[in-house]
């Protein structure tokens, strides 16, 4: 079964990732990150999910990544690319709408051409919400970063969110 994702956020850096032969055998390795290279590296946040709960705060919880996101990493490094804009941007790289269909965020990411992918889950336990934050490589589908945050109120999901991906930045960027 196919997940549609309605919305992408691409975040462009000066990284690029590239093949690599290995040294011995016919073996090739993934995908190295080449710090040399002035080819961006695409940062994709998908739309949060999750079960009997509102679309919009769903939204806004992503938007919220998103904005972390932006707050947190330099313009003249990173294209920004918003759930307004998505459809102009795949347009311009020669998609259409049908890229932000896949079996899974991995795939997803891969058709956009995303290097990086952050996905999020949310559930409510009880009087709890609680959010867990992914961020995949997409050519190797390993995943670098997981976390999760819990919150009784919405407003106080929010600022863990910001901080929590602040934190993942830190860490794998």
């Amino acid at each position: 079964m196919k997940l549609q994702y309605v919305s992408a956020v691409v975040l462009c850096s000066l990284f690029c990732l590239q093949t690599v032969s290995a040294q011995e055998g016919d073996a090739v390795k993934e995908k190295s990150i080449d710090p040399s290279l002035e080819h961006p590296t695409r940062i994709a946040v998908l739309d949060f999910h999750g079960s009997n709960l509102d679309d919009a705060m769903l939204s806004t919880l992503a938007e919220e990544a998103r904005v972390s996101l932006l707050a947190n990493l330099s313009t003249d490094d990173y294209q920004i690319m918003t759930k307004e804009n998505t459809l102009t941007i795949l347009e311009d790289m020669g998609l259409d709408a049908s890229a932000l269909e896949g079996r899974d965020e991995v795939e997803v990411g891969r058709n956009i051409h995303a290097d990086l992918i952050m996905t999020g889950s949310v559930v409510k336990l009880d009087d709890t919400y609680v959010v867990t934050v992914k961020l995949f490589d997409t050519h190797t589908a390993q995943m670098l970063y997981a976390h999760h945050i819990e919150a009784k109120s919405v407003h106080k999901l929010y600022k863990k969110l910001s901080k929590m991906t602040k934190k993942g930045l830190k860490k794998h960027l």
